[in-house]
């Protein structure tokens, strides 16, 4: 739970590094229902050089598909404490890789990932792309 209701995406994050133990933990929103379990690892697999991976989706970072170390949380919280709530502080912290496009459709050909679901016409858009081949 977020210690404080409506605080953005950053406070959900830093909730969730002060809830774990794990030295690895992916990023995701609540509304991509065809995340692919590939990109995932794929995001883990880049901590090995980098203390937060996200990919770039047509340019840009896109911080709710991504991993964090969490060692990072003490940055991410003094960048809340200034103000940020939203999770590109991920990006901007020292050691941040972004996984260039063509590396992370290896594991997601059709960056079905990134999809997510906030009304109902995003919704009906979901289930058919789900109910494709």
């Amino acid at each position: 739970d977020d210690p404080i209701e409506g605080e953005g995406p950053l406070a959900g994050l830093l909730a969730g590094l002060a809830s774990t133990e794990a030295e690895r933990c992916v990023v995701v929103g609540c509304d991509q229902p065809a995340l692919a379990p590939a990109l995932l690892r794929l995001l883990l697999d880049g901590l090995d050089g980098a203390r937060s991976v996200a990919p770039l989706v047509e340019g840009r970072a896109q911080p709710l598909v991504s991993a964090v170390r969490r060692e990072i949380r003490g940055e991410l919280e003094a960048a809340f404490a200034g103000g940020e709530r939203a999770l590109r502080a991920l990006t901007q912290i020292d050691g941040a890789a972004l996984l260039d496009e063509a590396t992370w459709r290896t594991a997601d050909p059709d960056a079905r990932s990134f999809v997510g679901v906030n009304t109902p016409e995003d919704l009906a858009r979901a289930e058919a792309m789900l109910a494709a081949p």
